[in-house]
C-alpha cells in the first residue's frame, strides 16, 4: 500500500509516517518510480509504534523494543524485559499522581473564579464584561497561586504571606 494509505489506515499523517521511516521505525521498500510502499506487517508495526508514542515513550526506546518485536511477540529474556515494564509502570504512576494533584488544583481556582451572568462563586466578584478592560485578581489557593504567580495575581497579597 502507499503511504497515503497507510496514513488513513494508521490515522496519522504521512508526515509522521516519513519521519517515523527516517528513524528507522518502520521500513518501506519503494517502488521503480521512488515511492515507499508498505505492506500489513508495517501497518501493524506503525500501529505499535503509535501505541507506544501515546503510552510516552522515546524513539530511541520504542526502536529498542522493536528489535525484539517478532511475530505479534516481544522475543528475550523475560526478566529484562519485565524491568523495563516495572519502570515505565513506575513512571505512570508518578505523572498519574502529578495530574491529579494539577486536577485538584485546578477545581479549586476553578470553584473560586467569578462567575458569569451574575452567578458568583463564594467571596468572589463578577467578571468584568467581554470587550472591558476592567481586570480581576486571579484568587489564590492556600495563600498562593502557583503555579500561575505573577505580579497580577499575587500582587493583592503582603509578601510575608506568599508561599514560595
Amino acid at each position: 500500500m502507499r503511504i497515503g494509505e497507510l496514513s488513513q489506515r494508521a490515522g496519522i499523517t504521512s508526515k509522521v509516517i516519513r519521519h517515523y521511516d527516517e528513524r528507522g521505525l518502520i521500513s518501506s521498500r519503494r517502488t521503480a518510480h521512488g515511492h515507499r510502499n508498505y505492506n500489513e506487517d508495517d501497518l501493524e508495526r506503525l500501529q505499535l509504534v503509535i501505541k507506544l508514542r501515546k503510552l510516552d515513550f522515546g524513539l530511541q526506546e520504542i526502536r529498542e523494543l522493536l528489535s525484539r518485536f517478532r511475530n505479534g511477540q516481544f522475543q528475550g529474556r523475560a526478566e529484562e524485559i519485565q524491568v523495563r515494564l516495572e519502570k515505565r509502570l513506575a513512571q505512570v504512576r508518578a505523572k498519574k499522581s502529578a495530574l491529579t494533584e494539577v486536577e485538584v488544583w485546578l477545581e479549586r481556582l476553578r470553584e473560586r473564579m467569578p462567575q458569569h451572568a451574575g452567578r458568583r462563586a463564594h467571596g468572589a466578584r463578577q467578571l468584568p464584561e467581554p470587550g472591558s478592560r476592567k481586570t480581576f485578581p486571579i484568587p489564590v489557593i492556600d495563600g498562593c497561586c502557583e503555579p500561575f504567580c505573577g505580579p497580577q495575581t499575587c500582587a493583592p497579597m503582603e509578601e510575608e504571606s506568599h508561599k514560595k
